[in-house]
């Protein structure tokens, strides 16, 4: 928050020795704050000092400006399958999204 607006938010799902990046999004408005830098970089440190073996930062394919974020904190590229399970819905949104973006 900067003057009880909030300014960025970061949602990660730990799984067994790493953190995934769920979901994240900034108020472009506060961007000057650099609060989305500061939620990413404290992820970090509270990895390292759990001794994780990485943080997973999410998806960034076909979004230049996420990639060049993520570059800055030493993110490197790695493709892996995403596979739902029972879920058809989710399913269609990931084809479309893939299939468009």
């Amino acid at each position: 928050y900067y003057k009880e607006q909030p300014a960025a938010g970061l949602v990660m799902l730990k799984f067994n020795n790493y953190y995934y990046g769920w979901f994240g999004g900034m108020n472009m408005e506060l961007g000057k704050t650099r609060a989305n830098d500061f939620l990413h970089a404290d992820l970090i440190k509270d990895s390292m000092n759990k001794n994780y073996s990485m943080v997973n930062f999410g998806a960034a394919s076909n979004l230049g400006g996420v990639q060049k974020f993520k570059e800055s904190f030493g993110a490197k590229e790695y493709n892996y399958n995403i596979y739902f399970i029972g879920n058809p819905i989710a399913e269609l949104m990931l084809k479309f999204i893939i299939k468009f973006y």
